[in-house]
């Protein structure tokens, strides 16, 4: 079980290579966690409303994620 989000998760994503799972939900939040020891290694603010799905591209660089805020967001350099 990873703790982190205030809410309902709505969308959860394995990236390249299964390193990170990035999650996204009711909280306008996007965590990235590392799976070596399942702690948060990131978190994106951004969104104004709940995050409706989050996803990593198939080669690890970029994350997408889309809102209840109308907007639809690309993220460069998400990790820490």
């Amino acid at each position: 079980t990873l703790r982190g989000h205030r809410g309902a998760v709505n969308s959860v994503d394995f990236g390249k290579d299964d390193k990170y799972i990035v999650s996204a939900g009711e909280d306008k939040v996007i965590r990235i966690w590392d799976t070596n020891n399942y702690k948060i290694n990131n978190t994106l603010k951004g969104h104004t409303r709940e995050i409706h799905v989050v996803r990593f591209s198939p080669d690890g660089t970029l994350l997408a994620s889309g809102s209840q805020d109308v907007t639809f967001r690309i993220w460069r350099n998400y990790l820490m």
